[in-house]
């Protein structure tokens, strides 16, 4: 089922392009994309649900459903100010599982900065890291870029067909709550469709010769110095690496290929897909008629886009493992202010934390929110301080097989465990102070400071002995600091068991 899932989505991302673009009743609608592509401020609303869709003879189990109803209830309502493509702010909340958390994002060119309801400080995504930096790599113009993406749209919108259902209706809309006098375009798309849309954009890019050079040649020479420098890498010839980054040269290379190969390729693919879907019963639900996108754009009299509806259903072959007959997407979308002067809102992003510099544990993910917030019970929900370790004890003969790096053994009844290897599997910090002969270890979800010693018995939490005192002292054992299994598992807040195999018999360390 995991090949269908992969499939779905794939199909999802492929129809959501394979939108139309030629003239119909009056309106340019390779304008009005054109248009938005070449939207530069605007303020918008959004918001975006998914719905699994349960067959109708399905029997699901208490698991299944909650899952089902989480996603049901998964939705985003956003706001956004766009000062500039590259300067932008947006303020919403997520809805899961029956919670609403309240976020506000800000974008610049240097940094992404998100703060999310119940968080200590912002969270930051930098634009490069120190390691990207570092790498040789050649820098692409910003302008460039911003041109290369309006004359791919061009090239696009020139070429692209209409799906079979595609009709303009003169209507009425609500936009930021006020009526406004538009245009709607009505698209479906079936994947049905998909080989005959893409042989007549193939037809087309082909007839069109001259443009369909000029426009391989602004690709080639935006990414072919990229392409060559990663062929020299892998010791490509000088050859083939200069043909890539000349620009003029990978056009003609490149319409010469479609040319010879286009045609030929898509009767393969043609013929690949109708065999599947006449030999293969479950992908002939997911690639059929049922599977369909179905787009409303709202454009008003000079063609800005004011409103959009998307709604993709993505149609499930019926499975015992999977007891759903689809899963349907929806997007609508409100625009205002088209190209007029827009400030974002900013967001203070004072000591806040790096999420691609600073590895979090589970520990510090959940001290990060406060406890009453949601964010913090939906980490916990998740699993998130979920741990499993399993630990080998030894039993003779076939140690050197079975174990790899210290093995457990038994003393006294009581069973000994290598510290650094169970505290860090908890995401504890050990640290072995050799004058001392002692280990500090900070426990992860709490945050609590342990002191244990060689030779000693005595234990001390957060500054102060504990009560209970371990079962048996810490013993160094080829250069390996070993504690009793039950007890570093209690202080850590987790639970010991004890499972038989074939060969060696297990001891578990479980965290909920």
């Amino acid at each position: 089922m995991r090949i269908r899932t992969s499939l779905a989505a794939m199909l999802a991302a492929l129809l959501i392009v394979l939108t139309g673009c030629q003239a119909v009743g009056g309106v340019d609608i390779g304008e009005v994309v054109n248009r938005t592509s070449d939207l530069k401020s605007a303020e918008t609303k959004e918001t975006v649900s998914i719905k699994l869709d349960v067959s109708k003879d399905a029997e699901l189990t208490t698991e299944e459903s909650q899952f089902i109803n989480i996603i049901n209830g998964l939705q985003l309502d956003l706001s956004t100010k766009m000062e500039s493509p590259d300067r932008v702010s947006s303020s919403g909340t997520i809805k899961i599982a029956g919670k609403s958390v309240l976020f506000q994002l800000a974008v610049d060119d240097k940094q992404v900065v998100v703060h999310v309801e119940g968080g200590k400080t912002p969270l930051v995504i930098p634009a490069t890291t120190k390691e990207m930096e570092e790498l040789d790599i050649p820098q692409l113009d910003v302008e460039q870029l911003k041109q290369f993406r309006k004359s791919m749209v061009k090239f696009f919108t020139k070429h692209a067909p209409n799906p079979k259902v595609t009709t303009v209706t003169p209507v009425t809309e609500q936009i930021f709550g006020q009526s406004q006098s538009l245009s709607q375009i009505h698209m479906e798309f079936g994947a049905d469709e998909t080989i005959g849309w893409v042989r007549s954009f193939l037809k087309s890019i082909l007839a069109d010769e001259q443009g369909t050079k000029a426009w391989l040649t602004e690709v080639g020479k935006l990414y072919g110095p990229l392409v060559g420098q990663s062929m020299e890498a892998y010791g490509v010839s000088d050859k083939s690496t200069n043909m890539v980054k000349d620009g003029e040269v990978f056009a003609l290379i490149a319409f010469k290929w479609l040319k010879e190969n286009g045609e030929k390729s898509l009767d393969e693919l043609d013929k690949a897909w109708t065999q599947v879907v006449k030999e293969d019963a479950d992908m002939a639900v997911v690639l059929g008629n049922k599977t369909k996108l179905k787009l409303d754009l709202y454009a008003d009299a000079a063609l800005n886009l004011n409103k959009t509806n998307i709604e993709l259903n993505v149609a499930l072959p019926k499975s015992e493992d999977v007891p759903l007959s689809g899963i349907t997407f929806k997007a609508s979308t409100e625009v205002k202010n088209h190209n007029q002067p827009i400030t974002i809102d900013k967001i203070n992003a004072t000591n806040a934390v790096n999420v691609l510099e600073q590895s979090l544990t589970p520990g510090q993910w959940l001290r990060h929110f406060s406890p009453d917030s949601a964010v913090h019970q939906l980490l916990k929900d998740a699993g998130i301080s979920r741990k499993y370790v399993t630990l080998p004890i030894s039993q003779g003969k076939y140690d050197d097989w079975l174990i790899d790096g210290p093995a457990p053994f038994v003393k006294n009844g009581v069973t000994m465990v290598p510290l650094r290897y169970v505290a860090e599997h908890l995401d504890a910090d050990v640290k072995w102070d050799n004058k001392a002969s002692q280990a500090r270890i900070v426990e992860d979800l709490t945050g609590k400071v342990i002191i244990i010693k060689l030779n000693s018995k005595q234990v001390t939490v957060d500054g102060s002995n504990v009560a209970k005192k371990l079962d048996a002292a810490p013993v160094m054992k080829d250069s390996t600091v070993y504690v009793p299994l039950r007890d570093i598992a209690l202080l850590l807040g987790a639970k010991v068991g004890y499972e038989k195999g074939e060969y060696m018999n297990y001891a578990t360390v479980t965290r909920e």
